[in-house]
């Protein structure tokens, strides 16, 4: 797919993008980090743009790998109970 210049509002600033992102894709990111930049300004009214913006970061990485440990959790269970099976035992 091409890439295409589009804008996104984040806040109160709108950010030009080059992107090969569908627009429904774009606008539930969109929705995503507003919803997060409202949820963490309004616990932190006085902080700084940037500051926010490192919040933001911060948080969704810290879900992002509380997801992956939950991912890596799920597969690691369900590996165990596969290998459990004799159909799937290298069994001579």
């Amino acid at each position: 797919m091409q890439k295409r210049h589009v804008e996104m509002r984040i806040g109160d600033k709108t950010y030009p993008l080059k992107t090969d992102e569908s627009d429904e894709r774009l606008r539930e990111l969109e929705d995503i980090i507003n919803d997060k930049f409202d949820e963490i300004k309004s616990r932190n009214p006085g902080l700084s743009k940037e500051a926010l913006y490192l919040l933001i970061a911060l948080e969704f990485g810290r879900e992002n790998i509380e997801l992956r440990e939950e991912m890596l959790a799920f597969i690691k269970k369900y590996e165990e109970k596969i290998a459990g099976y004799s159909i799937f035992k290298n069994e001579i």
